[in-house]
């Protein structure tokens, strides 16, 4: 007996991408970048992937908007340095001053 599947879905989540107004909810949030790739498996291990998606979330309401894929490496530059500044200055509040 030989155990395959799909579906198992890996959702990562890349970082924020822009600030702006969801068109949905209307909170002002960071819109964040998410990679989401269904695999094949085999014995419940995965194998290869078949299907990759990239969308805009609002972290709010889940409103989704799939990303163009020739778009994904500037895209994923651009959020990893938001999350950078957004930590940074996270942590810059978060320090008492003198």
């Amino acid at each position: 007996m030989i155990l395959f599947g799909w579906g198992r879905r890996v959702v990562k989540d890349i970082g924020p991408l822009f600030f702006d107004t969801c068109g949905r909810c209307n909170n002002e949030v960071y819109f964040r970048l998410l990679q989401i790739t269904t695999w094949f498996t085999l014995f419940f291990i995965p194998i290869f992937p078949y299907s990759v998606e990239n969308l805009i979330v609002c972290p709010t309401c889940q409103c989704t908007a799939k990303f163009p894929k020739e778009q994904m490496k500037d895209a994923k530059v651009l959020a990893l340095r938001n999350k950078a500044a957004i930590e940074a200055e996270q942590q810059h509040q978060a320090t008492p001053s003198s």
